[in-house]
């Protein structure tokens, strides 16, 4: 992953932020069972929603992320929910689109 970043910082530095974009995977073999670090979860949701603009873009990978597992564009698109700054929403219906899409409630 570090040449990844490098190469990633290479590119951001000749073209800029909005046209590169890192989608980064732990390179080291491990059970699925253990979880992937939220930062690089983060960062990869974040290349998914950013590749739904239909803008083209350079993206930084490696082979580990290259091979993983997907979803197909319309289905992610589909599950993403979509909050907008003085729009106003319902708790409850954004509790019932996060539980469609998979997400469980648990109590502190």
């Amino acid at each position: 992953m570090y040449n990844g970043q490098q190469v990633f910082d290479f590119l951001v530095s000749l073209l800029g932020e909005e046209q590169v974009l890192f989608f980064p995977m732990d390179e080291l073999l491990r059970s699925e069972s253990l979880a992937a670090s939220k930062e690089m979860l983060t960062q990869r949701l974040y290349v998914l929603s950013k590749l739904q603009e239909n803008t083209p873009k350079i993206i930084v990978t490696n082979l580990a992320a290259a091979l993983r597992y997907l979803p197909e564009p319309k289905y992610f698109s589909d599950q993403t929910l979509r909050l907008k700054v003085g729009n106003s929403y319902s708790i409850e219906e954004i509790k019932r689109t996060l539980i469609r899409s998979g997400y469980t409630r648990v109590n502190k």
